[in-house]
């Protein structure tokens, strides 16, 4: 995910419109990002990166019921919210995104990505073209 750690793209747009990012989730995120940790429903809940949890077998129920809940409402209003709600956010991410692009061709390009590889491979010395 690329942004900063109280961007609503990455701590989840609809919780940003309703609160603030606490500190503590300010803190956490760029160490999840930077470590790539994979973190559980619950604190994803907790975040802001998911709206809701439920047990596997409720997902296909909830979507359903969701689905219903959002086709009962004026579909040109839903519209109208998801736009504003995307172009808030669309310069910000676009800019977050390219920069995550430009560092990722740089990281994979350097010695240490190609020293990792070259460890996971079984190849521990010397540079092979293709790496």
């Amino acid at each position: 995910m690329a942004g900063d750690p109280g961007h609503p793209v990455l701590a989840g747009q609809a919780r940003a419109l309703k609160i603030p990012v606490p500190d503590a989730i300010r803190a956490a995120t760029p160490a999840s990002l930077m470590t790539g940790r994979r973190i559980g429903a619950e604190l994803a809940l907790a975040w802001g990166l998911v709206d809701e949890v439920v047990v596997p077998e409720d997902v296909d129920v909830t979507a359903v019921g969701l689905a219903a809940e959002l086709a009962a409402k004026p579909a040109e209003t839903l519209a109208m919210i998801k736009a504003t709600v995307d172009g808030m956010w669309h310069g910000q991410l676009h800019a977050a995104l390219r920069s995550e692009l430009l560092a990722q061709v740089a990281l994979f390009g350097g010695e240490d990505h190609r020293a990792c590889k070259r460890a996971r491979t079984g190849r521990a010395t010397g540079y092979e073209s293709g790496d």
